[in-house]
Parts: C-alpha cells; structure tokens; sequence
C-alpha cells in the first residue's frame, strides 16, 4: 500500500518514520520518499486491511504531529493545497507584526514574540511533543533552541527572521518539488475513466467506466483521444502519437489487424479496436506504475545521506554546546557572545540541504528517463549503470530489427504449412514471420501436444502426425539427419514423423542505431549471446566490431556466461532471456518487441526498442553524479564555512539562515536542472 503524507517538511523526521515504520512487526518492509512525501507499505498477512492507514498514520504523528496521511487513492481524489489557508494567514500576519515593529518605539518586544509565535508555532509544537517522547535530535530542535538563544540575549527580530525565513524555503522547496512530481506523474492526471463501448448485438455505443471493459470488448476511441487499452486495430487504418510511451512525437501509423499499445494517442479519425488486455495490465498503467514505485527504490547516496543526517545532528549540537561552554567556563568568555554564536552554529548545521537535494536529483532523473520512453525501476539503478564494465547484448530483436523475412523455403511443398501451425502460439519474432507468409487456413482444433523447447523449437501432434520445426539442435537431438551448411541466415528446419521435409531460411537486419552505440560503448567490453547459428551471429558481430560473441546457446547457457562476468549489464527481449536478465547487476528489456517476463525480470525498460537509449541512460547516470557531487561540496562547503566564520564571531544570524534556508534552496533549483 501506498500513503501521502501531508504537511511532511521535515527531511530528517521523514527517515525516522521510515525506520520506525520498519521495526514495527507488523510491517515487512516501509520505503519513505520524502520528495514525493509518499511512504509505501508491505504488511504482513495477519494485519486487517481496515487497520493499514491507522498504523502508518500512528507512527507518523509521532514524529510529525501537523501532518495529515492519506492512502494514495483517498488523496488523488482530492484538491490539496501546499500551504493551508489558516497557516497562510498566520504567516502574513507574523511578517505584518515583524515589520511593524520597525516603525514602532513601543510594544516592539511584545510584537516580536507574538510574530515568533504566530510564524513558529508548529516547529515550537512539534519540537516539544518530540523531546517529551525522546526524539530530540532533529531540526525542529535546533530552530528552537537557537531562536530561543536569540531571544535570551535580545536579538529577538533575528529568532523571528529565522523563522520566516526558514519557513520562506519551506514553502518554495514545497513548490518546487510538487511541481517536479506533477511533471513526471503527469501521465496518471491524464488517465481516462470512461470510454465509448460498442454493443456486439445491435452496434450501439455508450459510455462504459474503464473498469467495465473486459478482454474482448469492441471500443471506440476518438481523435486526440488516449488509447487506454492494448488491442488490435479494427478500422481500415490509422495513426498514433507515441510520445507518451517512447518519448518520440514521429506518428505511428497502423492496418488493421495491427496491434497497438496503450498510452497512443488516436491523431485524425475515430478508431475501433478490440481490446487484448484488461486496463490494470495494460502496458500505460504498468508503465504509471512502475514510474511511481521507482522512486521507492533508493540508490546507494540517497541512503548513505540518510545515514550521514542521523549522526550528524547530534554531532552539531554537541559542538555548538561545546563553543559556549568551553570559552565561558574556562577562558571567562562572555556567555551572551559565545552563546549567539552557538545560536548561529546550530541554525547553519540543518543537513535539509543534503537530506532534501540529493534524492531530488534521483526523482528528477527517473522523471527524465520516463519522458524519454525509458523505464528505470529504482534510482540504484541510476548508479548501477555508470560502473558497468561488460554489457552483454542477446542478438534478435536487440541488436536487430527482430523483424524477419522468409529469403527461401526449400523441401516440400507443405514445408510453410506445417511450420505456420506450429508457431502459430508463438510470439517470437521467426514465428511471426513465418505465420504472416503463410496464407492458407490454419486449423486450431486439430494441433494438440504443443511442446516448446527454449532457443531449440517446438514440436505438436496434427492428427496422427507428430511435426518438429526447429534449429539444428533440436533436429540433432530428435536423431533427425539434416545437412549443415555456413550462411548468414537464420535456418528452421521441420520434419514429419522423424522425417526432414524441407527447411526455411530468414534474414534479419541489424538495428540503425546499434553502431552508434557502439561508439558510445567503446570504452567498455560488448558481448553478444545468442541461440542462433553461429555464422548469423558472427556476421551481425562482425558489423558491429563485436569480438565476444558466442552462439546457438541455451538460456543456461547464456546464464552460465554471464554468472562468470562481473559488473554486467545484460539487454534482451524475450522470454528465454528472464532468468539472464534478473540475474545481471543491470537487465535492460525492450519494451517494444519485449515479452512479458523480460520486461518483468529487467531492471530497465526501453519502451520503444530504440537501442541507442541505452547510452542517454549512461549519459543520465554521468549528469545525476556530477550535480550530486555538485551539491554535497555546495551543502558541506558552505555551511562548514559559515560554521567556522560562526564559532571565531565573523558571521551573523544572516549568514546562518542563508547557510541554512539559501543553500537549501540553491541545491534543489539545481538538482531541478536535469528537467531542463
């Protein structure tokens, strides 16, 4: 389950509800994205479902009091505001009070402190609530006592200012950030709810709710419409926006018969089609699913920040208590002075810079990838990528269009006939080929006993007759003689009962894209495995400069290979490729021709098969490292500066709330620039 939390401006508390929630026995696992403010859930069996939203809401409160939590279906329902009006108006009125007192000559203290309070009310709340309950260490806390600092010795408009400003960066790093999460969750605002079903008894349309519609259903869908559902085309022809998925605004134009994917948007005439997959499993919604899960998936700097925030808070208040103890116990300094300038330690060192900026530029990054039609799983696998050394490449419908064409048949008359039913089932892309030449009438009722053997070929009963198409393994293994012969085709042979009748050899073509990449991959080590003959494989090899390359391998074989590499990236389309793509330290599917297990076991998915992709991935992971680094010496940089220029009494309350609030806000503006 997924839950918003409302309200949630504390980056730091945001890691300690994530660990409580964790420890909680009736939890599996919590993951908290405190840029999305979204905690998703895995319970255990025994929790009520009733009791879901209370648990979470619980341990929530406990270190946010002022939030609200909602489930991810109950807030989406919903308008919500960023900033409550009451909160609004308190706001205002504290910076009327703050200015006023000015221009005033008397009631200025009195002005003051009920601007401080009208401002800082909830930090107040929230701090006191946190040290009855134990939980100190936070940055509630430090606002708190360094105001009250402030205050003790008389610099009552700087305890203010730190509060309106600081709550100021609050409100702008809140709009900054719904903006960035509107922008990559855009596709889920654009879902559709209802669509035009046709009845299948009299022909007449009517509105039906998405829900409605099962596998099988007639739709209609009209022009500048979003298709909601995958299917195949019914009218004569048409033409789709494919940008939604792929990232590419280049129309795509479909026949009838043709399939089409959900999230194409319908360009210039009303459309019928029947639907192939319910609305839940459409490629749209997984691909909205995948991208709002994505972000739970932290990377290994967005854990290492939230370690860094746990113990360096307390460090900092140890140190800020240490420059005003130490010099006024033991060397007669004056408490007033090294207590402001302990004031000034403890407003600079909020880590919200880090805590807040650093995951922002992973959420960016997915967000960026997904407009771009790439789906990454989880921000690690931004990391991951950069430090692949071997990236190992399966040959059909990766490195090539996967596209085949019949070059020859040779044999029997029959040889077509009897290959088509056999791969008729079948959706790799030799089977497609193979059927869409076969015009003749396939009878279904009489294939029975289909039995298909991984990256060797299928066998199945017709009538009394056993049939076996193939490669050459599968012939060998049957004890079926064959003659073997060196061409850069792709050869499947068929037999009848024991017997060779003929054979039939395709021709794929290699992917435009695939020597560009190549040249973005020149620094690292490119493999291809294959179940292929081993001439196809060479000769796709040799024009892409590939040098490893190994063929007519088995899916244990391909695994086998890759267990022996290290730091690898495997990409593949089909089903024999799953087990090879989970195991590899990156699985990148194509989502295009891709089978369904291989766009589940990836860990990232090219929507529109465009291999090139693989390096904008690569080139994200470089971006994403660069302005993380960016950010850390910016936070770090300054904030120790001022802390330095703080303790020796060259740096001011100012200084501290830009050190603090400024820097903050410079961080997130630039982890923003991977939008732009």
């Amino acid at each position: 389950m997924k839950f918003m939390i409302e309200g949630l401006d504390c980056a730091h508390c945001a890691t300690k509800i994530e660990t409580k929630l964790n420890k909680d026995q009736r939890v599996n696992s919590a993951s908290l994205n405190f840029v999305t403010k979204t905690v998703q859930v895995e319970f255990t069996k025994n929790v009520n479902q009733d009791d879901y939203l209370d648990i979470v809401s619980t341990t929530v409160k406990k270190y946010e009091p002022h939030t609200k939590v909602f489930s991810m279906v109950d807030y989406e329902a919903n308008d919500h505001k960023i900033i409550e009006t009451k909160e609004l108006i308190m706001f205002i009125a504290g910076i009327v009070l703050f200015i006023a007192a000015f221009f005033v000559e008397q009631y200025v203290f009195p002005m003051l402190i009920v601007a401080y309070l009208l401002i800082g009310w909830d930090i107040l709340y929230t701090a006191f609530l946190n040290i009855k309950k134990g939980e100190v260490f936070d940055e509630n806390f430090l606002m708190m006592i360094a105001t009250f600092a402030a205050i003790y010795i008389g610099e009552t408009h700087e305890a203010v200012g730190v509060f309106i400003f600081y709550k100021l960066g609050e409100i702008i790093e809140s709009y900054a950030i719904e903006n960035s999460r509107k922008s990559i969750n855009s596709a889920k605002e654009q879902t559709i709810q209802f669509v035009l079903y046709e009845n299948p008894f009299d022909g007449k349309t009517m509105i039906k709710a998405i829900e409605e519609i099962v596998i099988g259903d007639i739709i209609h869908v009209k022009p500048g419409e979003r298709v909601m559902y995958d299917g195949d085309i019914l009218s004569e022809s048409a033409s789709f926006d494919p940008s939604a998925l792929t990232g590419e605004s280049l129309p795509v134009y479909k026949e009838k018969g043709e399939g089409i994917l959900s999230g194409y948007i319908n360009l210039n005439q009303p459309l019928r089609m029947v639907v192939k997959k319910s609305s839940e499993d459409s490629t749209y919604a997984q691909i909205v699913e995948l991208v709002n899960n994505a972000a739970s998936n932290h990377s290994e700097t967005e854990k290492m920040i939230t370690k860094f925030a746990r113990v360096y808070t307390p460090i900092v208040v140890g140190l800020a208590t240490l420059i005003v103890v130490v010099p006024t116990l033991f060397f007669g300094g004056d408490f007033n002075t090294w207590i402001y300038r302990g004031a000034i330690f403890l407003v600079v060192s909020c880590p919200c810079a880090l805590v807040i900026s650093i995951p922002l530029v992973y959420y960016s990054a997915l967000g960026v990838a997904s407009r771009n039609g790439i789906i990454i799983k989880g921000s690690k696998y931004i990391d991951v990528i950069r430090k692949v050394e071997n990236f190992v490449f399966d040959k059909t419908g990766t490195l090539t269009e996967g596209e085949f064409e019949i070059v020859a048949i040779e044999g029997d008359e029959s040889t077509l006939k009897w290959a088509a039913m056999g791969e008729f089932y079948s959706t790799h892309p030799i089977a497609k080929a193979i059927v869409k030449s076969y015009d003749g009438f396939i009878d279904e009722k009489a294939i029975s006993d289909i039995v298909e053997l991984p990256s060797k070929g299928v066998s199945y009963q017709f009538d009394e007759s056993l049939i076996m198409l193939g490669n050459h393994l599968m012939m060998s293994e049957k004890g079926i003689s064959i003659d073997i012969f060196d061409s850069d085709e792709t050869v499947v042979y068929v037999a009848k009962d024991n017997q060779l009748i003929g054979r039939i050899l395709l021709q794929d073509s290699v992917k435009s894209k695939a020597e560009s990449l190549m040249k973005t991959l020149s620094s690292k080590v490119v493999h291809i495995l294959s179940g292929d003959r081993k001439s196809a494989v060479e000769s796709v090899a040799k024009r892409l400069g590939i040098t490893r390359f190994k063929a007519e391998l088995l899916p244990e074989d391909k695994l086998a290979y890759v267990e022996g590499l290290e730091n690898v990236a495997f990409i593949g389309d089909g089903i024999n490729d799953g087990p090879v793509l989970a195991r590899s330290d990156i699985g990148i599917a194509m989502g295009k021709g891709g089978s369904d297990l291989a766009i589940e076991q990836s860990h990232i998915i090219i929507l529109d098969d465009d291999i090139s992709k693989i390096g904008t991935v690569i080139e994200l992971s470089n971006r994403v490292k660069k302005l993380v680094a960016q950010n850390i010496v910016l936070a770090l940089g300054i904030k120790v500066g001022v802390m330095i220029l703080g303790a020796l009494g060259y740096s001011s309350m100012g200084m501290a709330i830009f050190a603090d609030v400024g820097v903050a806000l410079i961080a997130i503006l630039n982890s923003l620039r991977l939008n732009y």
